[in-house]
């Protein structure tokens, strides 16, 4: 064999395993099969900043306020005759 085909051979014996190694070490940091569950979420709330979750809390509550005024708002639409 020539060989150029031995250091082919060669190199993906080495590059193989390190590359799923690498595979492995990343998917462990940060998995990607199951991000919502609730201790994914607790993990990146406790990895945020005290402003950064105090910034969050205050997104939802405007959603949740502006949510609560579009159905009163479509309840009155809906009751007049």
């Amino acid at each position: 064999m020539p060989v150029y085909v031995w250091v082919l051979v060669a190199l993906v014996w080495v590059v193989g395993p390190l590359g799923a190694w690498v595979a492995v070490f990343r998917e462990r940091r940060n998995p990607s099969s199951y991000p919502r569950t609730p201790q994914c979420e607790m993990d990146r709330w406790r990895a945020m900043s005290t402003a950064e979750q105090a910034r969050r809390d205050a997104e939802e509550l405007a959603k949740a306020d502006a949510a609560e005024s579009a159905a009163a708002v479509m309840a009155e639409l809906y009751r007049r005759p």
